[in-house]
């Protein structure tokens, strides 16, 4: 209450408190057999309601070396945080999460995990020797030299070669190891198959 008089003028003071919220999003990469750790690179993006398909984003953020993403002085109300990219050997994570910001709820923390896109892969050489079939060993893992190319297909049917993978050695013990994404960047499966040259004087 402010009294004003003619000889006497009041002055009264107005404060308004900001309703605004942070989101902070967590990013952990997980490998197999590993404990996740904090992945930096991720792109997230924020959305209100209704507008992520429609790409209108009201923000961009990138994980730091923490695996830290922030947006922040937010509005109360829903949002969505969905990650746009991910960092090279991941699987992006495509879902869409809800997050309510409010007076009860003004520092909200969202954890996501990214699973590591590379499988392990390998080629094992064997050859029959009169009785039963045995694995290439020192003796001749050098006849196959270069004689094996890796092909890769989404559809299971059209095969390309592998850039970088047109021509496979094997070591010692006749066999070749190596780690090849399992998605695609659009998250289509990879199958992988191994083509072979067979040295002459020899026969499948």
């Amino acid at each position: 209450t402010l009294k004003v008089t003619a000889a006497k003028p009041g002055t009264a003071d107005f404060y308004d408190e900001e309703q605004l919220g942070y989101i902070t999003v967590q990013k952990f990469g997980q490998n197999l057999g590993e404990t996740a750790t904090a992945l930096e690179g991720a792109e997230f993006g924020l959305y209100k309601e209704g507008q992520v398909e429609a790409g209108k984003e009201l923000a961009k953020a990138k994980t730091d070396s923490s695996g830290n993403a922030h947006f922040g002085r937010l509005p109360y109300g829903t949002y969505v945080v969905k990650e746009i990219s991910a960092p090279a050997g991941y699987v992006i994570d495509s879902t869409e999460h809800s997050v309510e910001v409010s007076e009860e709820n003004e520092d909200v923390t969202l954890k996501v995990v990214n699973n590591s896109n590379l499988a392990p892969v390998q080629l094992q050489k064997q050859v029959f020797n009169g009785v039963r079939y045995v694995d290439v060993g020192v003796n001749y893992y050098r006849v196959f030299e270069d004689k094996f190319s890796l092909e890769s297909s989404t559809d299971g049917e059209n095969f390309t070669t592998v850039d970088g993978y047109g021509t496979l050695s094997l070591g010692q013990n006749g066999r070749w190891s190596g780690s090849l994404p399992a998605y695609d960047a659009d998250g289509k499966v990879i199958t992988y198959r191994f083509k072979e040259i067979l040295p002459e004087g020899w026969h499948a």
